[in-house]
């Protein structure tokens, strides 16, 4: 079975002529590069002697000139112009099954024919697509070949085993297509791509292929530019394109719109058999009056209708029904709070529900929690309308309306991040991340000197007043020899000397915690050892009962007498040292047992026996002074 295309759709050749318009008054020449060669083995180095000259895509045309036909070709084709070049981006928005592949095929053979342009990539973002592209290259060859006097051209999958097919598309003078999955060029650290290879004559492939500057065709660029993070589309902009032309039914990012076809004219051009929509909203159709009857009601002879209109507000028109609702009940209350945000959003709400409904005996209250209190607390301390707040919400929505809409699309288009908003918060953020970018970059190393009198063998030091010594705007000492001759000085005078008391206190007594955990750091005991009790290490705990608690504190009772006269000898205040963490105990509900608050607090390796070793060498000590 052999297929026919048919090479004369107008809607097919409107989109082929778009691109090519867009060179119009380029001349057709090429650019020649070397390609050098890095090789050892001899039959490698024969194998890349007559393919050392490179051959790419060159483009002399200036901005203004393409600028100028880009304009000729939207006007012509009913598209907004575009007021300037921001990118060598064009979008073509073609429905689905409208013969998109065979469009941006048949694009390469007339730029050949026409400008002498041989390179070009086809970035797709599936395995899938690109085994359909090179299926429809396969398919469509005689086509082509029949078309275009046979005109020589090879295809080729990009494969990173077989990069000597990158060195052959930069060295043939012949039309070179390669087409390529977004993700075996988005990854710098793990694409051969980037990498040295004997196999391109010891260049890296990315090289051989940005000296093209081929043109790039983007198949579905939602899919290839990679998101917010964008790796895709950096990835695009390493190949150093001449250009990329964008090809979707579907897209994000729209840049200097070239040709559209969308699913409303494919129907209409019969190019589809139906187009399904899953839902239909209506925005800006205010031309005509617009009412609509909700309900009627008749109560006690009094008729009323609950309806629907189109009521213009300051910056557009809002479709209200319950306005008139809202309206009868304001009328018949004798107070109507308005509590919206305390914030100035929320007082522009509140203004024009004033205004909108007309009130006469209102009341503005504001409270930032929902509680009973702090309800009636704003109940009872009700204000007016801070019209400053209303003033400044308006000039904010105007600033978003002047300023906001029209930076976050050029935003988003220069920094290839879809949706991307210049927010008031996000904009004054930026502008202080640049601001002290700025100064960071502007900063320049100065050296500055100081000297230090060390004195006692470095008991205690002195630092050089620089001060007095200042010149005018300077904050530290820059002459050298200045702080050289400070240092030199061996001759000191105290001028001014002053006492000040001191206290220390003692470390509070080891927890249990605290006790295991400078083990651990201290020692470096294992949580195993660190459960034992060694040495003088009591066994007071929660285990013991009344009787063992008596008998042990009788046995603590000599050597803290002891200690309680040596303490009121010295002039110190009789007793132990009590911390702030220590408590008292208190009987225990458990018969049998006392509280463990302040045992649990103390350690009980700090008492018992180790008290009695203090004890018996202070009462030696006291024996030898007596």
């Amino acid at each position: 079975m052999k297929l026919h295309f048919e090479p004369n759709l107008d809607y097919q050749h409107t989109a082929i002529e778009s691109v090519c318009d867009l060179f119009r008054g380029q001349e057709t020449c090429r650019t020649e590069f070397t390609v050098t060669r890095d090789v050892t083995e001899e039959q490698q180095a024969f194998a890349f002697a007559q393919s050392d000259l490179g051959i790419g895509n060159r483009l002399h045309l200036l901005d203004d000139e393409i600028l100028a036909n880009l304009d000729d070709i939207q006007i012509r084709n009913g598209l907004r112009p575009s007021a300037s070049l921001a990118s060598g981006d064009f979008t073509l928005e073609m429905e689905t099954g409208t013969g998109k592949t065979y469009v941006y095929l048949r694009t390469v053979f007339e730029l050949n024919r026409r400008y002498g342009f041989t390179k070009f990539v086809i970035v797709v973002p599936s395995v899938a697509i690109k085994e359909g592209v090179y299926k429809t290259l396969q398919i469509t060859e005689e086509h082509f070949r029949s078309l275009y006097a046979n005109a020589p051209f090879e295809y080729f999958l990009y494969d990173s085993s077989k990069l000597g097919q990158v060195r052959n598309f930069a060295t043939s003078p012949q039309i070179q297509i390669m087409v390529v999955t977004v993700g075996a060029i988005n990854k710098k650290d793990v694409n051969n791509l980037y990498k040295d290879t004997e196999k391109t004559g010891g260049e890296k492939p990315i090289d051989l292929i940005r000296a093209t500057r081929p043109i790039l065709i983007v198949d579905e660029p939602q899919s290839v530019d990679g998101g917010l993070e964008g790796q895709g589309k950096r990835a695009l902009g390493e190949m150093n394109p001449l250009c990329t032309l964008r090809y979707s039914a579907t897209h994000v990012d729209k840049h200097h719109m070239l040709y559209r076809l969308d699913a409303v004219d494919a129907y209409e051009r019969k190019l589809v058999k139906q187009i399904e929509v899953a839902s239909l909203e209506v925005e800006g159709g205010h031309n005509r009056c617009y009412v609509k009857l909700i309900s009627t009601s008749n109560k006690r002879g009094q008729f009323s209708a609950k309806v629907e209109l189109d009521m213009p507000q300051m910056f557009g028109v809002n479709r209200e029904s319950i306005v008139a609702q809202l309206r009868q009940r304001a009328a018949r209350s004798e107070q109507v709070y308005l509590a919206t945000d305390p914030d100035r959003e929320g007082e522009a709400i509140a203004w024009h529900l004033q205004q909108v409904l007309h009130l006469r005996r209102y009341a503005r209250v504001a409270f930032d929690a929902i509680t009973e209190k702090v309800v009636r607390g704003a109940i009872e301390a009700p204000r007016q309308l801070d019209n400053n707040l209303v003033h400044a919400q308006e000039a904010r929505r105007g600033a978003d309306r002047l300023v906001g809409y029209q930076v976050s699309p050029a935003l988003s288009h220069q920094t290839g991040i879809a949706r991307l908003s210049a927010g008031r918060v996000q904009s004054v953020a930026l502008r202080l991340v640049v601001d002290r970018q700025r100064e960071i970059e502007a900063f320049k190393e100065t050296k500055h000197f100081g000297a230090e009198a060390i004195f006692d063998g470095g008991k205690w030091r002195a630092e050089w007043d620089t001060a007095p010594f200042l010149k005018e705007g300077e904050e530290y000492i820059l002459d050298a020899a200045l702080a050289e001759e400070a240092a030199k000085s061996r001759l000191f005078a105290v001028t001014a000397a002053a006492t000040k008391p001191a206290s220390k206190a003692p470390p509070p007594p080891f927890t249990t915690a605290t006790l295991l955990q400078a083990a651990s750091v201290t020692l470096g005991y294992p949580p195993a050892r660190r459960g034992r009790r060694h040495g003088l290490a009591s066994g007071v705990g929660r285990g013991r009962t009344r009787d063992d608690r008596a008998q042990h504190l009788s046995q603590e009772s000599a050597p803290r007498r002891l200690c309680h006269r040596r303490c009121s000898r010295s002039g110190g205040k009789p007793g132990l040292r009590h911390h702030e963490n220590e408590q008292e105990s208190r009987p225990s509900h458990t018969p049998g047992r006392i509280h463990t608050g302040s045992l649990q607090r103390v350690h009980a390796g700090v008492r018992g026996p180790l008290l009695d070793e203090v004890g018996r060498r202070m009462a030696h000590h006291h024996r030898s002074l007596s």
